[in-house]
């Protein structure tokens, strides 16, 4: 009975209460992604960078699908209005703890250049491997270029945050 009734004061100050003021301890505001972190580590020990981009370029769909009626709605603003869309993107990746970036891009070279910050990969598993980390992003990035457009568009992570220590990484059409 001791291991319960610790675990049952334990759990009292978790959240006290005092007068009409609930105090909540720091580690409880904190959005925590512990988890995820386990998660990305675990598969990051286990599989090689072919299977880790296998995996994450499942996820991106997965992730794609699941945010279908909202990432196909940025394409009604219009293609030509790349800033208003772009902004909505970021906002989109902010509320899912994904980063932000910026895009440049070149109708006439026909090309695109964007650039990712707060990676949530490399901020998950950085130093824990030698490859690049997003993938995942890539291949978000062609699916959703792609509805923009109204053509197939592919993304290709160029640079790593993980391998060249910049602040972002950079994705270039292909």
């Amino acid at each position: 009975m001791k291991l319960f009734k610790e675990k049952k004061e334990e759990k009292q100050e978790i959240v006290q209460n005092q007068g009409n003021i609930i105090i909540v301890p720091e580690k409880l505001k904190a959005y925590n992604l512990d988890i995820l972190n386990s998660f990305l580590s675990t598969l990051i020990s286990m599989a090689d960078s072919e299977d880790y981009n296998y995996f994450t370029s499942r996820v991106a769909r997965n992730f794609y699908e699941q945010n279908k009626a909202y990432l196909e709605n940025l394409n009604k603003i219009g293609n030509e209005n790349i800033e208003l869309i772009w902004e909505n993107l970021n906002i989109f990746f902010n509320l899912n703890n994904l980063g932000v970036s910026q895009v440049k891009i070149n109708l006439e070279n026909k090309s695109i250049n964007i650039f990712h910050y707060d990676s949530l990969f490399v901020r998950y598993l950085k130093s824990k491997t030698n490859f690049k980390l997003c993938n995942f992003y890539a291949n978000l990035y062609s699916l959703i270029l792609s509805n923009i457009f109204e053509t197939d568009i592919k993304i290709i992570e160029e640079e790593c945050s993980n391998e060249t220590g910049k602040d972002f990484c950079l994705f270039n059409m292909v």
